[in-house]
């Protein structure tokens, strides 16, 4: 079942030529909560999940996600410390960069595809981030009717 998250993680991995926390996270209930992810030694699948039950992400609470969602569109951040928006989330991972791309159903965000850069900055260009947003669109109706 999370096969297709597999594939589109190591499309996205491929074309920006990097190694990072590939996630997806399904939009319920006022908060962002976890799907899937890459199992890595930094931030492994179960302690994502643990993370997440026990610090629920509001998007209220969160300026980020308030624009994904509400403006249906991706957002790529280079450097997080010098973006007014750095949450404790972020914090508690060391994540420097980030980029979110929705994932829509009947044109409303239904999850977002995360990309979460730890411990070290990574420059996502209009480029990158055109390229990441053309792989998640090509993947988001299968995501969309096997998954959520």
């Amino acid at each position: 079942m999370y096969k297709i998250f597999d594939k589109l993680f190591s499309e996205l991995k491929e074309v920006l030529d990097l190694d990072a926390e590939f996630a997806c996270h399904k939009v319920s209930e006022g908060r962002i909560c976890p799907v899937y992810k890459n199992d890595t030694t930094e931030v492994g699948l179960c302690r994502w999940k643990e993370f997440h039950a026990q610090n629920p992400v509001y998007i209220k609470n969160d300026e980020i996600l308030t624009e994904i969602i509400s403006e249906n569109k991706s957002i790529g951040i280079s450097n997080l410390d010098e973006d007014g928006r750095n949450y404790p989330c972020f914090k508690t991972f060391n994540i420097k960069s980030i980029y979110g791309g929705p994932i829509e159903k009947d044109n409303t965000v239904v999850a977002i595809i995360v990309i979460a850069v730890l411990n070290d900055y990574y420059e996502f260009t209009k480029e990158k981030i055109e390229k990441c947003n053309d792989i998640i669109k090509k993947y988001n109706d299968v995501i969309v009717g096997t998954i959520l």
